[in-house]
């Protein structure tokens, strides 16, 4: 059985056993590869924090994810990791796209997670996607082929309401388009990692 410590600074290995893993060779263990592939990591080197594509990993640089807050956790100098790294996934994006909108008419509001926008008669999409990023925390709008696009970065849920008119106008379908956030992911990952007898702690 193979223990890790997961605390607010790292993901450490305390002991080896089944599925350890290598700086060299990466996860011995396949069913654990599989769940710790490269992923969204990001990096901290002399820019900050950067995007991590999977590439060779170097001495002492900390790997971790974005929280749903856009703050950094549970990162990890491999300096400090025996055997190698936990890799934590960071969640994706989580997007809304209408169909072909057009300019809304009559006026009306619109709800994006919460936050309700009153949306002017012959307000434009373009002018509309601005009016969301502007005040939809946490999601951001835009025009993309024709059609609105509400993105929220972090993961989590989309939630859109409004009159039905606007709605139409815009292309968009009253609902809750769900995702996954950071800390649902780590649940998950850890619940499938107890089930390979690999304790995360």
């Amino acid at each position: 059985m193979t223990f890790y410590s997961r605390r607010r600074e790292g993901a450490h290995l305390i002991s080896e056993g089944n599925g350890r893993i290598s700086r060299a060779q990466g996860f011995a263990d396949a069913a654990v590869a599989a769940l710790f592939g490269p992923g969204l990591l990001v990096s901290k080197g002399p820019k900050g924090f950067v995007p991590y594509d999977g590439s060779a990993k170097l001495e002492g640089v900390v790997y971790g994810y974005a929280d749903e807050n856009l703050r950094f956790a549970f990162t990890s100098r491999l300096a400090e990791v025996k055997g190698g790294l936990l890799q934590w996934r960071q969640s994706a994006p989580t997007v809304v796209t209408g169909s072909a909108a057009q300019n809304v008419s009559p006026a009306g509001n619109l709800s994006v997670n919460g936050t309700v926008l009153a949306i002017a008669d012959g307000a434009t999409p373009a002018a509309v996607a601005a009016q969301i990023s502007g005040s939809a925390a946490g999601v951001s709008a835009s025009v993309v082929d024709g059609k609105l696009r509400l993105v929220r970065a972090s993961g989590g849920s989309v939630t859109v309401a409004g009159d039905a008119g606007v709605l139409a106008d815009l292309g968009l379908v009253a609902g809750v388009t769900p995702g996954a956030t950071p800390a649902q992911l780590r649940a998950a990952d850890t619940a499938a990692l107890s089930a390979l007898d690999i304790v995360v702690r």
